[in-house]
């Protein structure tokens, strides 16, 4: 039950994250073309690649 509960708190801060990010890009004039796309896709490819580095560095330190 604890990880169905993890999985709907992941999904709604991440809908979250989307919705800021969404209003950021129009904030600047980049709401719905193609440049938000791009921003949003970065963002979460450094976000995943960040946590998957931290967790292999976390292991080879301990």
């Amino acid at each position: 039950m604890d990880s169905i509960m993890q999985i709907e708190s992941i999904t709604i801060r991440t809908k979250r994250m989307i919705d800021d990010l969404k209003t950021i890009c129009a904030n600047f004039g980049l709401g719905g073309s193609p440049g938000e796309y791009k921003i949003i896709t970065q963002v979460f490819l450094y976000k995943y690649l960040r946590s998957c580095i931290h967790k292999r560095l976390s292991k080879v330190w301990k």
